[in-house]
């Protein structure tokens, strides 16, 4: 029983420190983008025109890479989708592109649905709480470190009509909270 107990010990304590490393890292690589993508929701969700309230976060060069969230019309909600590979080929062309059973996976774990046989990985979050900008801010970034390999060196594409063309996330500190 004691030499069970003493192997369960060491598999844990080794495996320990590599899931701390990379827990750091990707929360480090959330923290730096978060208050960044959080303005931009905000700004665009006082927008008025409907076609024009989404945003899109991209890993240049990578494909599937890109995370899309678009307010819906009643903006209590916000639709995102996860890049699945399914647009990568033309209609007529057979699908070329797939996630792995592991990047689905943790997909899952961030909310998106796993049905990709019409188009993305798809969730759609309620946006009434106090704060819940960060909670798509969360999803988004989370998806782009998680599947697609952002890093904090990764340049990440920013797409929405109230940004100026070609541009990059930057990094952005949060205010102070008191």
């Amino acid at each position: 029983m004691r030499r069970i107990c003493t192997l369960i010990a060491l598999f844990l304590y080794s495996t320990t420190p590599s899931q701390a490393e990379s827990d750091g890292a990707r929360d480090a690589f959330i923290e730096t983008y978060r208050c960044a993508v959080v303005q931009i929701l905000a700004a665009i969700e006082g927008r008025y025109s409907e076609r024009h309230r989404f945003l899109i976060l991209a890993v240049a060069g990578r494909t599937p890479s890109y995370v899309q969230c678009l307010f819906m019309p009643d903006r209590r909600r916000v639709l995102c989708e996860a890049d699945s590979g399914f647009y990568a080929n033309e209609p007529e062309e057979p699908r070329t592109i797939f996630l792995s059973a592991e990047d689905k996976g943790k997909l899952a774990r961030l909310g998106f649905s796993l049905d990709d046989s019409e188009g993305n990985f798809q969730q759609m979050i309620d946006v009434r709480a106090v704060g819940a900008f960060g909670g798509v801010a969360d999803v988004m970034l989370g998806a782009l470190y998680d599947v697609y390999g952002a890093r904090l060196d990764t340049p990440i594409e920013a797409t929405s009509p109230f940004l100026p063309k070609n541009s990059k996330l930057r990094q952005l500190s949060c205010p102070p909270v008191s």
